[in-house]
């Protein structure tokens, strides 16, 4: 933990430039999202996130044009660069704020800096199961 206090700044900064960077690069490959039923209509990935049905998810993947299918999979792939830095990145936040407080809030912010672990996890179970569907 001495580590993590001593080098706080350096790494919460490389942890928030990866995600920046990581961010653009998926903003930039989510420009090729589009599906060819009734014409050329774009759709981005809280439409693959948060589907109304699975239905709905079959013919997102189904439709979306070969271009958008070899974009959404880099997508993927890059969202796993993006996750352990967002998520370390707001652990730390939470470690630092728990430092700074007494009695229940250093234990509460504690409990959310470990608790990142799940969010984390269920992600990269969201990511996988997308990048299956894909194939």
């Amino acid at each position: 933990m001495a580590t993590i206090t001593q080098y706080w700044w350096i790494i919460f900064i490389t942890c928030f430039t990866v995600m920046l960077l990581a961010t653009l690069w998926m903003t930039n490959l989510a420009k090729h999202f589009f599906v060819e039923k009734d014409g050329k209509r774009s759709f981005n990935i809280f439409d693959l996130e948060f589907p109304a049905t699975e239905m709905q998810l079959d013919k997102l993947m189904y439709y979306s044009t070969p271009d958008a299918r070899k974009q959404l999979r880099k997508h993927l792939l890059v969202d796993f660069i993006f996750m352990p830095a967002a998520y370390i990145a707001i652990a730390l936040l939470c470690y630092k704020a728990a430092i700074k407080m007494e009695f229940v809030g250093k234990y509460t912010f504690l409990a959310l800096a470990v608790l990142q672990i799940l969010p984390w996890l269920f992600d990269i179970l969201e990511n996988g199961y997308l990048l299956n569907k894909l194939s």
